[in-house]
């Protein structure tokens, strides 16, 4: 006798769902996947994330906040050093650290101790700009932030000491990145058909100081810039997330997405980071009305304003993921005569299926699409309104509701518990290894229920 329940086309369909979840899981991984250093041997076009290592270690050797004035300006003089050793010339743009007619020029000083003050209070903000001239005075911007974080725990508002943090990947990442992007450039033996404009901004770190100077004193250098690409980040390892867009992003999302063979970012991430209170020099671009891309890396945000964010601790594989979609870029704008315009009316919806293929559409057709699901899942409730029962569906979403506030609310705890007990830093940040333990356990249990 045949047992039906097992028959080879019952199964197959059981497994078909399953197996489809797996490869779509797969694929979406695959996005993740990093690119293998490349060494100090390889050609001198290649970004090379071994080569930008040595920018690294000469930027971040020591913490050079804005708070400690020497180590800051052994750091400014490292930076313009790079770039003289590829023979460019670098200026720099000095203007007052604080305006004290400003209120939160104001605000921020008077958190400073006196000690503190005394050192900062007639000091400079000091930008570095490196013009790299094409056959067009159209302007790619490169930016990126030579000072390391003022404070030890996290949170800007607090200075309670010079800070610890050497700078490696916050932003020695985007610094390394530029030098070796632009020594890569230079390496083509011809002149750009674009301009470039590179800007190591200062004082970042104490309220995005150098950017706000460059706009306030310095905006007429910026008329020519089309688009500004800026590395930042937010922790030490995996993808460079392109995370930010100026607004009406559809062109320059568009020109993003082909020429980096590379990319790991969606739509979606744009939309979120508009919602956070974080901020990066892009911050004060984007009122005004610069076309700009943001990239940074998030993995092992524990090192994010530490001791710990030290060249040791540098992901190679990281940084040349930085390199290749700057190059990639950078090397489309420089020689393309015919570059785009990059502004437009509207947005763009894209995200990836897998790693290379990123699926792409203007933000009209994502609405339609968005009103047709909604239409079609109330159909389907209105099809089956007689054979539902309610009962068992309020049931479920009851179950569903209290099992997650369960596990959010133990998760919580167990962290504040943590927190007490000094076992996890009470910002939440820093190297702390209960953290991956909590959140396995947390999964499993959530699972679990």
């Amino acid at each position: 006798m045949t047992d039906q329940r097992f028959s080879t086309p019952d199964l197959a369909r059981r497994l078909l769902a399953p197996i489809a979840a797996l490869l779509g899981l797969v694929a979406g991984l695959s996005v993740l996947i990093l690119p293998s250093p490349a060494p100090t041997t390889a050609g001198p076009t290649q970004f090379s994330a071994e080569r930008a290592m040595a920018s690294i270690n000469r930027l971040a050797d020591e913490p050079h906040s804005v708070l400690n004035r020497e180590a800051h300006d052994r750091a400014r003089d490292d930076v313009i050093g790079m770039f003289s050793d590829l023979g460019y010339t670098a200026d720099v743009h000095s203007d007052p650290l604080f305006d004290f007619s400003i209120p939160e020029d104001k605000e921020t000083f008077d958190m400073l101790s006196a000690e503190q003050q005394a050192a900062v209070k007639d000091a400079p903000t000091e930008t570095i700009v490196v013009d790299v001239p094409g056959k067009s005075e159209r302007t790619m911007a490169l930016m990126a932030h030579y000072d390391s974080a003022t404070d030890s725990d996290g949170d800007r508002a607090r200075f309670t000491t010079s800070g610890d943090s050497y700078g490696a990947a916050d932003d020695g990442y985007g610094v390394a990145t530029i030098v070796e992007t632009l020594r890569a450039l230079k390496a083509e033996g011809r002149q750009p058909e674009n301009s470039l404009k590179i800007v190591i901004t200062d004082a970042e770190e104490i309220g995005l100081i150098g950017t706000r100077n460059e706009m306030h004193h310095h905006r007429a250098d910026y008329e020519n810039v089309d688009l500004v690409l800026n590395l930042e980040a937010r922790g030490m390892s995996g993808p460079a997330f392109m995370f930010e867009t100026s607004p009406n992003n559809s062109a320059v999302a568009g020109y993003f997405l082909s020429h980096v063979k590379q990319p790991v970012t969606g739509s979606l991430f744009p939309s979120l980071y508009a919602l956070m209170p974080n901020s990066t020099d892009m911050t004060n671009l984007i009122p005004e009305g610069f076309t700009v891309l943001n990239i940074a890396a998030v993995g092992d945000a524990d090192h994010y304003h530490q001791s710990t964010d030290a060249p040791r601790y540098v992901d190679h594989s990281t940084l040349q993921h930085y390199g290749d979609q700057a190059l990639d870029l950078t090397r489309a704008w420089a020689f393309d005569g015919q570059a785009p315009t990059l502004t437009a009316d509207g947005d763009l919806h894209f995200f990836q299926l897998w790693r290379g293929l990123t699926v792409r559409y203007p933000a009209a057709v994502g609405t339609g699409l968005g009103c047709l699901a909604v239409i079609a899942a109330l159909g389907a409730v209105a099809v089956r309104t007689r054979s539902l029962h309610w009962k068992r569906v309020l049931g479920s979403v009851w179950g569903l509701t209290w099992r997650a506030v369960s596990v959010s609310t133990a998760a919580g705890l167990a962290q504040l518990g943590a927190m007490a007990m000094k076992w996890a830093p009470e910002s939440g940040l820093g190297p702390n290894p209960l953290l991956p333990w909590m959140f396995a356990g947390g999964a499993l249990i959530g699972a679990g229920l």
